[in-house]
C-alpha cells in the first residue's frame, strides 16, 4: 500500500491508500544493486564516441568490468571490516596495475637532459654541416651532434637514430 495525498472538491487535502501493483513492489525490492551499478557506471566511464559499434561495446564492457570489480572490493571490505577505497582511487589503482606502472609515476617528474645538440654551434652557414664532426659512438660515422648530458657523439637522422639506441 502506498499513501498518497490528494485535493478534495472543497479545496482541502486528504490522504488515501492506494494498492501498489506486485511487479512494482518486486522491482523496488530487488533493483537496488542494478541502480547502484548504473550510477557508478556514470561516474568514471571510459566510453569514447566512436563510429565503430565494436569499440562502443568494448568500452561498455570495460566500464562494467571495472564497476563490478569496485562493487566486489566494497563487499570484500565490508566482510573483512576494512574501510573501502574511494571509487576514483580504486579506478586509478586498477588502471595503474593494468598498465604495469607504479601509481606515483608521473612523466613530468623526471629530468631528461639527454637531448641531441650540435657539437660546435656556428653562425657561418657554409660550415654548419661540417663544423665539429666526430665519430658516432654507435655506428662510427661522422656526426655533428652529441648528447647534451653525457657528451657522447651520436647520430640523429631518419635512417639511423643512434641517440635512441645508445640511451635504451
Amino acid at each position: 500500500m502506498i499513501i498518497r495525498g490528494r485535493r478534495t472538491k472543497e479545496g482541502g487535502y486528504e490522504r488515501s491508500r492506494i494498492a501498489r501493483p506486485t511487479p512494482i513492489g518486486e522491482y523496488n525490492k530487488y533493483m537496488g544493486g542494478v541502480d547502484m551499478s548504473d550510477q557508478l557506471l556514470g561516474y568514471y566511464s571510459v566510453h569514447h564516441k566512436s563510429m565503430k559499434w565494436y569499440k562502443t561495446l568494448f568500452h561498455h564492457f570495460v566500464d562494467i568490468a571495472s564497476t563490478n570489480s569496485y562493487i566486489l572490493h566494497k563487499d570484500m571490505c565490508a566482510v573483512r571490516q576494512h574501510t573501502p577505497m574511494k571509487h576514483q582511487d580504486f579506478q586509478e589503482l586498477l588502471s595503474a596495475q593494468l598498465m604495469g606502472v607504479p601509481l606515483d609515476f608521473s612523466p613530468g617528474d623526471r629530468q631528461y637532459n639527454h637531448t641531441p645538440v650540435a657539437i660546435a654551434p656556428t653562425d657561418d652557414q657554409s660550415k654548419k654541416g661540417t663544423a665539429g664532426r666526430r665519430k658516432c659512438a654507435v655506428c662510427r660515422k661522422n656526426t655533428p651532434f652529441w648528447c647534451k648530458a653525457c657528451h657522447v657523439p651520436l647520430c640523429v637522422i631518419v635512417d639511423r637514430n643512434c641517440h635512441d639506441i645508445y640511451h635504451v
